[in-house]
């Protein structure tokens, strides 16, 4: 499984959400203090697969 290393590395993995517009400061903060390595890769694998920014937080509400 790949690790995620740093907020730098993780950040890069998220820029993908910045196809589908500005990314709020809020939820950008809350996927950079998210410690908890299973949930950022559900979120990382929700970001790849989702058409829209408000699809990606309503899933990130079901994870």
């Amino acid at each position: 499984m790949a690790r995620i290393k740093g907020s730098r590395e993780m950040e890069e993995r998220f820029m993908l959400l910045d196809d589908f517009g500005p990314v709020p400061d809020e939820l950008r903060k809350n996927i950079l203090e998210e410690k908890d390595m299973d949930i950022l890769l559900k979120y990382l694998k929700l970001a790849a697969h989702t058409d829209s920014l408000a699809d990606f937080i309503d899933g990130m509400s079901k994870i």
